[in-house]
């Protein structure tokens, strides 16, 4: 984050005229070839608006529009240089002569499917909130508007250490009596508050059955440390966590939110090393989920071995503007089929970017239930 934010004052200041790319390690990346070849990243394109034209792309204060592989951010503000954060990259914006338009056009390869986060800065601060915007617009899911079940939080002690631990539940529609729901555990348990409204909409009009989520919130402090086999040299915080998720949780979530207890009803799912998790859990625990659900997973690839039980689902997604962690999810994948466990891959145009995870879970939660449920 402090590189991010080092970098937008740089290019506000005039200081940087290139593209921040953090996730390349601080490789930058700047402009389009001149003679039109095809880069196989992001590029920056020197386009010529005039006031005129932008104007007529913009219904207000803003606009992104795709031409092909040209994604074009518009901004008009009287607050002097604006700078974009677009999918880990920070891009500096060229002013429009005589108007209060800034504009940047990049290049992204495979554009038409690309989902993006962006955020305008400038020297008074951001403007607005962080915005997910698709090239395909069909492909977001929709969201409640007010959830037909509800939230709940909850504190768990940890009957080993005596640790407390915060949860984040939701709790579909429907009589309290309800039993053997489908569950989904999800590691970064504050993550349910913003997954919870497409989960909601997909049981509302019957696309999936009742679905609960139970979130386990992550450590302040070792967050990694728990989430990845082997970072520590005898990944005893690592063990202390499955342990706390395998008996604790699950045993509260089924005496208390009614959720399954049946392998092929059950599923857990995380983010970045919160993928990670998930991976070695269903892989180290495979008589115990259906499936395991992990978006852009870090981590070095897990070691797989082979299986003479029934295999979970994995169901993998990575980004190409994530290139690292893209070949990370390659490799992991070639592993898991490699010893005969079912694969589900998404690749996506996309960074290392929560608020397009958001999204996109409910998707891939359905796709786990529907669709999976077929090979198990």
């Amino acid at each position: 984050m402090l590189a991010v934010v080092l970098a937008a004052l740089a290019t506000v200041a005039g200081l940087q005229d290139t593209i921040t790319y953090p996730l390349l390690r601080g490789e930058m990346i700047g402009d389009c070839a001149e003679n039109g070849a095809q880069a196989a990243v992001p590029c920056r394109l020197r386009r010529q608006w005039s006031a005129g034209a932008l104007q007529s792309r913009m219904t207000g204060d803003e606009a992104v529009w795709r031409d092909g592989d040209e994604v074009t951010f518009a901004r008009k503000t009287p607050d002097g240089a604006v700078t974009l954060h677009v999918a880990a990259m920070v891009l500096p914006m060229g002013w429009v002569p005589d108007s209060e338009l800034w504009v940047v056009t990049i290049r992204i390869p495979d554009a038409p499917r690309a989902a993006l986060t962006y955020q305008f800065y400038s020297m008074q601060g951001a403007a607005g909130k962080p915005t997910v915007w698709r090239a395909d617009t069909r492909a977001a899911t929709m969201r409640s508007a007010a959830l037909h079940g509800h939230l709940r939080r909850d504190t768990l002690t940890d009957a080993r250490t005596g640790q407390r631990r915060a949860l984040l539940s939701y709790v579909p529609p429907g009589p309290a009596s309800q039993d053997d729901l489908h569950v989904v555990y999800l590691a970064d348990g504050e993550s349910v508050s913003e997954i919870a409204p497409g989960i909601d909409t997909l049981v509302a009009a019957g696309a999936i059955p009742p679905v609960v989520l139970v979130g386990i919130a992550s450590s302040a402090t070792q967050r990694n440390l728990e989430y990845v086999r082997g970072v520590s040299p005898d990944s005893a915080p690592y063990l202390a966590h499955e342990r706390f998720v395998m008996d604790d949780v699950m045993r509260w979530a089924q005496a208390t939110l009614h959720a399954s207890a049946r392998r092929d009803r059950r599923m857990i799912l995380g983010m970045s090393s919160g993928g990670a998790f998930a991976v070695s859990l269903a892989l180290r625990h495979p008589d115990r989920f259906g499936a395991a659900i992990a978006l852009s997973p870090a981590g070095a690839a897990p070691a797989v071995a082979t299986s003479t039980g029934a295999w979970p689902l994995f169901v993998l997604t990575a980004g190409t503007l994530e290139p690292p962690l893209l070949a990370q999810a390659r490799v992991a994948r070639q592993r898991l089929e490699g010893a005969g466990a079912p694969v589900h891959f998404d690749l996506l145009v996309s960074g290392h970017d929560e608020r397009v995870w958001f999204e996109d879970v409910p998707r891939l939660v359905a796709y786990a239930i529907n669709a999976g449920s077929s090979i198990r």
